[in-house]
Formats: structure tokens, C-alpha cells, sequence
């Protein structure tokens, strides 16, 4: 099957994307299992051939700045980026950087993902604006004559999109209930 790859920034309703394609025979990894520590080590080197993606179909919240590279060395994948609206996504990630620093467990794997994205692992409101800003941009440009191989989709406000993902990949439909993982 075809991989399957989402570039949602996190907190943009990744993890119910991953929970409905789970659902619907399309075997996806979220990022922050351990078993992702292999794409840690792997982008540290610059290498974007993974072997989880050999175990699953789909990744989500693992290579939203990495697009261009997965779609390289994945030639022929489909792209799904989850939106929300700019002013609610940064209350939202607010709360989570809020509570993720509070967390004495918290993940090196998350720690280094978020530095990537985002440049700064503190949740910093100019910063994560400019990101959301700039993240929508690159994706509008390098899809911009590729429509058949991108979604985009705001999770928090489309009951139905659970059709509209398995429409886009041409896979029938198994549940179709909406799942809203991490609801806020």
C-alpha cells in the first residue's frame, strides 16, 4: 500500500488521524512510541529511509518539516496535513508545552522532535506563530500542482472526515466513526 504520511503540526488532531486510519486497516505509528526512536537517530544523520516504515503504513506527527524529503525517498506516498484554526491550535499547544514540562518523565525523543519543529522546546507564543505561519506555507507551495496527493483536513471541525480520508486513499471505509483522541 501506499505510505501514508501526516504533516500536521502536533496538537492539529494528529493522533485521531493515526486512531482512524488504525480503525480502518491502515496500520499507522504516531510519533512518541519508543519504536520511533529510529527516526530520532535516523534524521539526527540526515537519512530518511526508516524501517518503521516498513512495519506500517502510515506515520503521523513525525515528519511535518521533513515533507519534501519522505516524498523523495517515498516516492508515490499520499500526504494528509491537519489544520485547526491559528488562535485556538496556540492555546492548545500552550496548555500541552505547559503540561508536558510539568511531566518528570517527559521524553528525550519529544524533547529533540520539538526542537526540530519548532526551534525551541518552551512554548513560546511568536515563535510557534511564525512556525504554524511558515509550515502552512511550504505546504500550500510544494503541493500547489499536486492536489491528488494531499489532504487537508481540520479534524476539529469535520464530522465526516473519516469518509473524506479513506476517499483519498481509495480504501474502503470500516468505521467510520469520527475518533477524537487528546480532545481539549
Amino acid at each position: 500500500m501506499t505510505k501514508v504520511i501526516g504533516i500536521g503540526l502536533p496538537k492539529t488532531a494528529t493522533s485521531s488521524l493515526a486512531g482512524a486510519l488504525n480503525l480502518n486497516n491502515v496500520p499507522t505509528i504516531h510519533f512518541g512510541s519508543p519504536e520511533c526512536e529510529e527516526i530520532t537517530q535516523k534524521m539526527y544523520r540526515g537519512v530518511y529511509k526508516f524501517g518503521i516504515l516498513d512495519r506500517y503504513t502510515g506515520v503521523t506527527n513525525a515528519f511535518e518539516m521533513l515533507f519534501p524529503q519522505i516524498d523523495k525517498a517515498y516516492p508515490g506516498s499520499k500526504f494528509i496535513y491537519t489544520i485547526r484554526d491559528k488562535d485556538s491550535w496556540l492555546v492548545t499547544a500552550e496548555k500541552h508545552w505547559g503540561r508536558a514540562l510539568a511531566n518528570p518523565k517527559i521524553n528525550l525523543m519529544l524533547i529533540h522532535h520539538h526542537l526540530i519543529t519548532f526551534g525551541t522546546y518552551l512554548f513560546n507564543k511568536d515563535r510557534f506563530s511564525f512556525v504554524y505561519d511558515m509550515h502552512s506555507d511550504m505546504v500550500k507551495n510544494y503541493f500547489i500542482n499536486r492536489s491528488k496527493d494531499l489532504l487537508v483536513l481540520d479534524i476539529t471541525k469535520e464530522t465526516d472526515y473519516v469518509y473524506k480520508v479513506c476517499d483519498f486513499l481509495g480504501v474502503s471505509v470500516i468505521d467510520g466513526t469520527p475518533v477524537h483522541f487528546n480532545k481539549g
